[in-house]
């Protein structure tokens, strides 16, 4: 399977892995936020945090998203912190 962004998604992947091996699934989802923040920042990646996104239905406005963080500007990461998915 291709990939877009396939090493910024090589990085992603890698910090993801490695936040659940140091914290399991024991913090709030704010902790893997700040986290996936500063380990993004620190491997060179731009990183924006709760950057607003209008959104639009046939050219009129319907609202606005705001993923936790937007990488790159193109690839968009919501984080959820559950101790089960159901």
């Amino acid at each position: 399977m291709k990939l877009l962004y396939q090493e910024e998604s090589y990085i992603i992947r890698g910090l993801a892995f490695e936040i659940y091996k140091l914290f399991r699934n024991n913090h709030k989802e704010l902790i893997y936020q700040n986290t996936f923040y500063l380990g993004l920042k620190q491997k060179g990646l731009k990183i924006e945090r709760e950057k607003r996104i209008n959104v639009y239905y046939d050219n009129n406005k319907v609202g606005s998203y705001m993923p936790d963080l937007v990488v790159n500007n193109n690839i968009l990461i919501e984080l959820k912190a559950k101790p089960k998915l159901m």
